[in-house]
């Protein structure tokens, strides 16, 4: 018991000491404005090598503090040099810091993180990301806003276009003195790394960068230099964090005291590229029949009525349709319910903003919010759907647990899916427990089903967001990476379709041929699709109007159709037709004379020839 004492005393003594090598204005910062005591494993190694002179790449499980990890170094190395960039050659801006992350809302929480340790040490910071229609004139962005010493939070794609719009950026540029990319491993697709390319290209080659993910940037460190170059690093080295454990990994640096020696016994498993995982999670799954899915949803929120939750879905229909149900199921809980995804370009920083305010809310989201985002309170993940990629279950889940706080994570999956729990433990190296939803009913399955199918009866936009959530999963279940254990011809599609609340039996792409489960659907009949009307005015006058259109539409096909049966069974001459060319063609299955014959025969007439 002593010696675990000496050695936390021996910890926070030399956290206490790193956090010294930090201007007083950052400390003040740290521990006044943002009301943190004591650096974080991944804070402390990192400043410790930055203020070293070192580049970095950083492994970090996710919610560890990566994001004040560079920000805190950073920060003290622009103010150093401030004195030395104010004295270079003049210019009307110095881009002397420059942040490049994956997401508009990672920009949006770097910028805030940032802004008031900016305005202390009297640096501009500016935020650049991508936007589309009304939005992107509103958050159009001058050139001339660039002004004095800049710090630049940006995604790669939208600072590339913006350097080729405006040339003068570049001479900005030059007075860079630190570059930090996170979420690091997320840029894979080809046009990200080409703008990434872009931007490096540029950059002065004397700067201090820093490389930080949740994952492994390469499977070993020393054949993948090639790789780490491209991003400009020179001589890099290497930290790996994994709960409290820490590498070091260089090819020209070994320390070799026996704790380094123990830690890298302990961390020889996260060689396979693996995300390392916090210890403060506690990672659940649960497995009900199809039919009982969404029950056990509703069962779960019921039960945790004072928690903030975060429920992970495969698609936007999904989440927007399940956010209304629950609205309407809970209504007299008085919690906040919310969905998030891609398509809400212009509201899904508001939404971020009230999710992290309230504590006790409920948000579906789709994997926007997957990694990168901290909301620190959030005291349970459920994953409704599993991801896409597999490694993403872990960014998922690890939205909980954040910065030491305990954070719970549950995973639900139908019977079919039992062997997705074997999976991540091979792949991802992550144990899970077992949780039991007690009290699963058909009963109480019908009664929810009921209630949904009633609510559709009333609105068709709600009828037809259905259809869609259920297509939409159906579609991106079939394009996941665990095809090898969770197949869609293995699902219990009648079942799942049952726990959305379907009236009718969708036609999907990939279901084709499984006439089936048509069959064993039980639609209800009772409820006349065509009758059922949108609640918004307008969009019921504009179906009207396309019902009138296509049934007018349809009369003049029918007439049409009646003439030509009328003159075909009359015994009369066919109509003839007329082609824009003016020439004349039989209307029904006489042959047609041949052109080119008529023409030879013309021509040998012509000539007297038989």
């Amino acid at each position: 018991m002593a010696a675990t004492d000496d050695k936390q005393e021996i910890q926070q003594q030399q956290q206490e000491e790193v956090l010294q090598l930090l201007d007083p204005q950052i400390q003040n910062y740290f521990k006044k404005e943002l009301g943190h005591t004591q650096l974080t494993s991944v804070q402390k190694c990192t400043i410790e090598k930055m203020l070293s002179n070192f580049d970095c790449i950083v492994q970090s499980p996710t919610g560890s503090g990566k994001s004040l990890a560079f920000i805190l170094p950073m920060m003290h190395i622009l103010l150093k040099k401030k004195e030395k960039i104010e004295q270079s050659k003049e210019a009307p801006c110095k881009i002397i810091g420059l942040i490049i992350v994956p997401s508009r809302e990672l920009v949006n929480q770097i910028f805030q993180l940032c802004k008031p340790i900016c305005s202390t040490l009297e640096f501009r910071i500016i935020r650049l990301f991508g936007s589309s229609g009304a939005r992107k004139k509103r958050m159009k962005l001058d050139v001339d806003y660039f002004k004095g010493n800049c710090i630049v939070v940006t995604t790669p794609g939208r600072f590339d276009s913006f350097i080729s719009q405006h040339n003068q950026l570049k001479e900005y540029l030059k007075f860079l003195e630190v570059l930090i990319i996170d979420e690091a491993d997320k840029f894979k697709d080809q046009d990200t790394r080409k703008s990434i390319c872009s931007v490096l290209s540029i950059l002065p080659k004397q700067r201090r960068s820093a490389l930080f993910s949740a994952t492994e940037m390469a499977d070993k460190f020393e054949t993948k230099v090639n790789e780490l170059a491209r991003f400009g690093l020179r001589n890099p080295i290497k930290l790996t964090i994994g709960s409290d454990d820490i590498i070091q990994m260089n090819k020209d640096e070994k320390e070799g005291d026996e704790d380094q020696e123990e830690d890298e016994k302990k961390e020889i498993k996260q060689e396979d590229g693996s995300i390392v995982t916090p210890k403060e999670l506690i990672n659940y799954y649960a497995c009900v029949p199809a039919e009982f899915k969404f029950l056990a949803l509703i069962k779960f929120l019921k039960s945790q009525h004072n928690e903030k939750i975060l429920v992970f879905c495969s698609n936007s229909a999904q989440c927007e349709y399940f956010g209304i149900i629950v609205r309407s199921l809970l209504e007299d809980d008085e919690r906040v319910v919310m969905e998030m995804h891609r398509k809400m370009e212009g509201k899904r920083q508001k939404v971020l903003d009230v999710f992290r305010s309230t504590k006790r809310a409920i948000l579906f989201s789709t994997d926007v919010l997957a990694r990168g985002i901290d909301v620190l309170d959030i005291d349970w993940v459920l994953q409704y759907d599993f991801p896409k990629l597999s490694k993403l279950y872990v960014h998922r889940s690890g939205r909980a647990g954040r910065m030491g706080r305990i954070g719970k994570s549950l995973i639900l999956l139908t019977n079919e899916e039992s062997a997705y729990i074997q999976f991540l433990e091979n792949q991802e190296k992550v144990v899970l427990e077992e949780s039991e939803f007690g009290g699963l009913t058909m009963e109480k399955a019908l009664k929810i089903k009921e209630k949904i199918q009633q609510m559709a009866s009333e609105d068709r936009k709600f009828l037809e967001l259905g259809t869609a959530a259920f297509v939409s999963f159906i579609e991106s279940y079939n394009r996941h990476d665990t095809q090898i254990v969770c197949k869609v011809k293995d699902l219990d599609i009648v079942g799942l379709a049952n726990s959305f609340g379907l009236i009718r039996f969708p036609k999907i792409r990939e279901l084709v041929g499984r006439q089936e489960l048509i069959t064993k659907f039980q639609s209800r009949l009772d409820i006349k699709i065509n009758e059922i009307k949108y609640k918004d005015d307008k969009l019921e006058q504009k179906r009207l109007e396309m019902e009138e259109k296509n049934k007018k539409k349809m009369e003049k096909h029918e007439r049409r159709k009646m003439r030509r049966m009328a003159a075909s069974d009359g015994g009369g001459q066919p109509k003839q037709q007329k082609f824009k060319s003016g020439k004349m063609i039989k209307e029904f299955n006489e042959p047609l004379e041949d052109p080119i014959a008529r023409g030879r025969a013309r021509k040998n007439d012509k000539y007297g020839r038989v």
